[in-house]
């Protein structure tokens, strides 16, 4: 995702800015990265999601569900120390090592992926 200088967030994955949206209960326009510090808990599950570039920008991230997507980056996660509750089976994850820093990690699903670099 690119952040604005106005502090716009651009999705590079349309499901997952629809995603966004829902939880925001903001249809159309602008999405700030303000806007994003809002969000504690992210549901989407099975909704053909390949990109999550853009929720670095959810810092009071509680619990995420990204379940049965086609996710392979994990990259944006690695800045959201804040998570506590994450579930990612069903995706095409490799490379496990961002999630080494997410400390508060009391649940971690990635069951059903590729074969793992381990930490």
């Amino acid at each position: 995702a690119e952040l604005s200088t106005s502090g716009t967030i651009n999705f590079m994955d349309d499901n997952f800015e629809t995603v966004i949206r829902e939880h925001l209960n903001i249809p159309v326009g602008d999405i700030l990265s303000s806007d994003l510090e809002e969000i504690t808990n992210i549901s989407a599950r099975d909704r053909n999601i390949s990109n999550i570039y853009g929720i670095e920008f959810c810092v009071n991230l509680d619990t995420l569900n990204l379940g049965m997507n086609q996710i392979s980056d994990l990259i944006p996660l690695y800045y959201i120390r804040t998570l506590t509750k994450l579930i990612l089976d069903n995706n095409t994850i490799e490379d496990i090592e961002p999630l080494r820093v997410l400390s508060r990690l009391n649940f971690l699903n990635l069951n059903y992926n590729f074969d793992f670099k381990y930490f």
